[in-house]
């Protein structure tokens, strides 16, 4: 039935989704929520939903950007240039049709579940545009697929051979090892055999006419002489329980080998090093179609650097804050690309942003003069990121500017306002640190940009504040101020002892100034008890009390936090005092959090 290979041999089973587990939605029902969209974007709504229908290839291939990328750009294309709250508005419409279409029947799932059961694993190739990606995971089916593989996110479509190599290496499996289950678009059955899998066709539930001659017009529907079944409950009993195999035979072996030997799959889209063409944000989960520059830059020695060194500072040291400056930096590209799309100058600078930060972030800040603002400006001269720039038409001096504020933007509001910059941090950390309460793509979903600052309704507003008092708690814990003083310390210490001269210690990663401290006899001893045995640090708030009051506070030292952090939204554009005094007074009294401490160690230092 399948080229010789018995049902048995399968060990992964790999399905098309549209219209193979779920319909792919009549071409009258996608016109009208596209005029719906034109209505948002203020655009004309048949020229609109051609316009949709026309660029089906380039959408799904990626070439476009994420949604709110492709709505500006066909709605500039119809010589329209609307805000972006219509193009949110039309981007949130098009996003609940989705999530409509994307819910599979119930002995779909049933048969996806028996298929587990039986001990096939199970993934998933689709030609799709943005939407489906950006909600995938909010979906049934997306439990039940062990890799799933996006043409929008590499920018490859079925019949590509990358895709379906992809899939079996996600699986871990060889592609011999694989059956594919489609309806037949796109030559998708072929394409399967020719990456090596065997191939089914599934009947998917008979259409009209008029959709069966749509669906052959968007996606190449071609005869199939192979096997086919009609319903996808037959597919549970052709195959049947798995055939028991020794556990090394997914990764070993001949077929395996085929794996290995044979093309690459692209890179995901999570890769911080700009091999692919979209960077997908695990946070906002938002795509961001990277521009030339973007991937350059992502390249220098500079930014690079930045994946080496904790947004969180030394609490990475005693907590799960361990993501890095760079994946923040990448967050506030995502946020300024979502606002911004069409700012490159703009982009640019929201992934340079933080690029003088010194290891292990803010924790020595202001020690030997080193401030972290005024490194950033400067290595914006470094010839790898100068050169960058302007092979791409970009001027250092206006990312410079917009960094310094003087040219006003959503990377620096006016102090004491939400601008894109901490929004990112506020909800990474959270993200992090277990305590975040609301997707944020729900978050972004209802904020807009006023002056360069997040403005939201009442609602998100409270959430919003809740993060940034939550973040300011963990500013004062001793999670933050017990690593913090510590680390502190031994860096006033190697330089005091000559052992490092500031301008190279603030070019090092987190890895690199441990190994400094670990080299230098007056620190080796304190750094390694801060490595291995940080729970033996004791804090308490500076009162005022003499050093020595307390047994076990006679090697004490003082610890001062530079601020606290309190940064408000605006609500529906007013400021947070006039719109919700409650919550500008849960901000206020931030300003009481202690900023001083002293800090010990409960034991000898060896």
């Amino acid at each position: 039935m399948f080229g010789g290979a018995q049902p048995s041999a399968f060990s992964a089973v790999v399905f098309d989704l549209n219209d193979t587990l779920v319909h792919g939605g009549e071409r009258e029902l996608r016109d009208a929520f596209s005029r719906g969209a034109a209505r948002d974007l203020g655009v004309d709504q048949e020229a609109f939903a051609a316009a949709v229908r026309d660029s089906f290839d380039a959408r799904c291939r990626g070439a476009l950007g994420d949604l709110y990328e492709t709505y500006s750009r066909l709605a500039h294309g119809l010589g329209v240039r609307p805000d972006p709250a219509a193009v949110r508005s039309a981007v949130e419409r098009r996003l609940c049709f989705e999530r409509g279409r994307l819910v599979a029947a119930p002995r779909v799932l049933e048969a996806l579940d028996r298929l587990r059961r039986a001990g096939y694993r199970l993934g998933l190739i689709s030609d799709c545009s943005a939407e489906t990606p950006a909600i995938w995971r909010e979906t049934a089916l997306a439990e039940r697929f062990e890799v799933a593989v996006f043409s929008w996110e590499t920018g490859a479509r079925k019949p590509d051979p990358s895709l379906y190599l992809a899939a079996a290496r996600g699986l871990g499996v060889a592609p011999g090892d694989c059956l594919y289950v489609g309806d037949g678009g796109s030559d998708e059955l072929a394409g399967a055999e020719r990456a090596g899998m065997s191939a089914l066709r599934l009947e998917f539930e008979e259409d009209d006419p008029v959709t069966q001659a749509d669906r052959r017009e968007l996606y190449g529907v071609r005869p199939w002489d192979g096997p086919a079944i009609a319903d996808i409950a037959e597919l549970v009993s052709l195959l049947g329980p798995r055939a028991p195999r020794p556990a090394a035979d997914a990764v070993a072996g001949p077929r395996a080998a085929a794996v290995e030997g044979g093309p690459l799959p692209p890179s995901t889209g999570t890769s911080v090093v700009g091999r692919a063409a979209q960077y997908i944000d695990p946070v906002w989960r938002v795509p961001v179609s990277l521009s030339p520059v973007e991937r350059e830059l992502l390249r220098t020695e500079p930014l690079r650097r930045l994946h080496m060194v904790a947004h969180g500072g030394a609490a990475s040291i005693t907590t799960t804050q361990t993501y890095t400056r760079l994946e923040h930096s990448l967050g506030v590209l995502t946020l300024v690309a979502h606002f911004h799309p069409d700012d490159q100058v703009l982009r640019a600078a929201a992934l340079l942003h933080d690029l003088g930060h010194l290891p292990f972030s803010h924790t020595f800040e202001g020690i030997a003069g080193l401030n972290h603002h005024a490194l950033g400006l400067d290595l914006l001269r470094e010839p790898a990121i100068e050169g960058a720039l302007a092979a791409h038409g970009l001027d250092g001096q206006d990312v410079a500017d917009l960094l310094s504020g003087r040219t006003p933007s959503a990377l620096t509001p006016a102090p004491g306002l939400l601008g894109l910059d901490h929004l990112d941090s506020y909800v990474r950390s959270a993200r992090f640190g277990a305590r975040l309460d609301v997707e944020p793509a729900r978050l972004l979903a209802a904020a807009q940009l006023v002056d360069g600052v997040v403005s939201t309704d009442r609602q998100t507003a409270q959430a919003l504040v809740d993060l940034v008092c939550a973040e300011a708690r963990l500013h004062v814990s001793w999670d933050n101020v017990a690593p913090s003083a510590a680390l502190q310390r031994l860096v006033k210490g190697l330089l005091e002892a000559g052992r490092e001269e500031p301008g190279r210690l603030a070019r090092m990663t987190d890895a690199q100034l441990w190994t400094a401290l670990h080299a230098a006899p007056e620190t080796r001893a304190e750094a390694e008890m801060l490595r291995t045995r940080p729970h033996l640090l004791r804090v308490r708030p500076a009162d005022g009390r003499d050093e020595q009051d307390e047994q076990g506070e006679r090697n004490a030292w003082d610890f001062a936090l530079r601020k606290i952090y309190s940064s408000a939204p605006l609500i529906d554009a007013l400021p947070v005092e006039a719109a919700a005094p409650a919550l500008a007074e849960q901000l206020a009294d931030l300003q009481a959090l202690p900023t001083g401490y002293r800090v010990w160690w409960n034991g000898e230092i060896r």
